[in-house]
């Protein structure tokens, strides 16, 4: 009686609410309500609109039906403690009838089924046979050891979709950030082409006002002009009829009124109506307009100086601390926590701890240099170790044509034209030192990393010992 009473307390606690039966592919929903898969899907095939638990009415999204796999067993154990009418007909021979003796009491191995005694009688005696339970028994290890198998499997599974599941987001928010960004650019660019064809326009339109008030003067210059010279030629018409003594009345006094104005140039006309040289036509109006195009697109230079507080004894500034190179003689400075001692290093006069930034650097044409970014806390004293585990981040040439970045596998760099001025772009929030061919606007390298601290420019113009290497380091605004 105890035993009914917990089998039934049991069956209650495994029965779907919805087909009022056994759970057939349990699954659990958001709000922790657990149905057959079919159930649900059916009861909310009915419904328009959002998808609701029957139970508690949380709604819940289609994709979150997660199967259950303990209770799945769990009922199938049940289920098998307390067979129905069903299950006592599954266990009897359809073949040979449902009598006592045709239940199925033997496993055929060959044939892969279960067989009563006259199945084997009639078909199955030379088979490799096994008593029922002794087969159920076997191959419910079997099945075990392949779940335990298939654990870790699906285990490694569910991390590979989970991961890919995150990657796609993250290429979502990446895709979304560089179309935002993509879409800023151009909206500069766009606004620039407009405000600079409104100031084209009024400029023009300024000069030709101007050129045709000019004209127009000059034209009411030249039109009664025109009509003293028409008078005094039908005046000179009408004394040439006159008889002598009439036509030579006073004739002096009558030339010298008649005497004709020095004629204006057509050329001056000419000059006059034409755009002056400033004002920029044909293709040429639109060369400054390119110039200026391109300080929209490439990045504003951010200033500073080299900080003479940190520069190696060798090294010597220019007195506006915007070039460097290398001295055989050192100089006697002080020894401050901050100076480079050993390796010919000089840092930026300012740090970044966010945002972008980008500078240039003349080095026209040295056989030798470096140039990079360094953590605020990375080791100036001694013979340190130049990469990025240790808070660098560089590119150097060195032997006049052998470029590299210095990052943990020492990348070699392959240029085909040498770069007389580099641009370095850090971005702090991506991770990403970039380094270009300022006069070509070529990329040629990118660190990607994570940044915790304060980040400053380094430089290192390199030994003058092959002497062809004197030329200085000058940051370029």
């Amino acid at each position: 009686m105890a035993t009914s009473n917990m089998m039934d307390n049991i069956t209650s606690e495994i029965i779907c609410s919805i087909c009022l039966d056994l759970f057939q592919d349990p699954v659990v929903l958001e709000c922790e309500h657990y149905f057959c898969r079919s159930c649900i899907s059916q009861f909310w095939s009915k419904m328009k609109g959002d998808t609701s638990c029957p139970e508690c009415r949380h709604v819940s999204a289609r994709r979150h039906l997660k199967s259950v796999r303990v209770l799945a067993n769990i009922v199938e154990r049940v289920r098998l403690l307390m067979p129905g009418d069903e299950e006592k007909d599954s266990l009897c021979c359809q073949e040979h009838g449902h009598g006592l003796g045709d239940r199925l009491k033997m496993y055929c191995q060959d044939d892969q089924k279960a067989i009563c005694v006259d199945c084997w009688s009639s078909k199955h005696q030379l088979h490799r046979i096994k008593p029922i339970k002794e087969a159920t028994s076997f191959y419910t290890q079997k099945l075990k050891l392949s779940l335990e198998s298939l654990e870790p499997c699906l285990a490694a599974a569910e991390n590979v979709r989970l991961q890919e599941e995150a990657d796609i987001k993250s290429i979502d928010m990446v895709f979304e950030a560089l179309s935002s960004e993509i879409h800023a650019e151009f909206e500069r660019v766009h606004v620039f082409l407009y405000k600079r064809e409104e100031q084209m326009r009024e400029e023009l339109q300024r000069e030709v006002t101007q050129r045709l008030k000019t004209l127009h003067s000059s034209l009411q210059s030249t039109t009664e002009e025109v009509a003293g010279l028409r008078r005094t030629r039908q005046e000179i018409t009408a004394r040439l009829t006159m008889r002598p003594p009439t036509m030579l009345q006073d004739i002096d006094v009558f030339l010298r009124r008649c005497e004709l104005p020095v004629p204006r140039s057509a050329a001056a006309h000419t000059t006059i109506a034409a755009l002056p040289a400033h004002v920029p036509h044909g293709d040429l109006k639109f060369l400054q307009v390119w110039g200026d195009l391109r300080g929209v697109f490439s990045p504003a230079v951010t200033p500073f100086t080299f900080d003479p507080d940190t520069a190696h004894h060798n090294l010597v500034l220019s007195e506006d601390l915007m070039a460097v190179r290398c001295s055989e003689e050192g100089q006697q400075l002080p020894d401050l926590p901050g100076r480079f001692n050993v390796k010919l290093y000089v840092l930026g006069s300012r740090g970044f701890s966010s945002g972008r930034h980008y500078w240039e650097v003349s080095v026209g044409g040295k056989t030798a240099w470096v140039l990079g970014v360094c953590k605020e806390s990375a080791s100036r004293k001694g013979d340190f170790r130049r990469k990025p585990e240790t808070g660098f981040w560089l590119v150097c040439l060195s032997g006049e044509q052998t470029y590299a970045a210095l990052d943990a596998a020492g990348t070699a760099l392959s240029l085909t034209i040498k770069p007389r001025k580099l641009g370095i772009h850090l971005d702090y929030e991506c991770g990403c030192i970039s380094f270009y061919d300022a006069d070509l606007c070529c990329h040629l390298y990118t660190f990607t990393d994570s940044f915790t601290e304060r980040l400053f420019p380094i430089f290192c113009p390199s030994n003058n010992y092959s002497g062809q290497n004197e030329e200085p380091l000058t940051l370029c605004l």
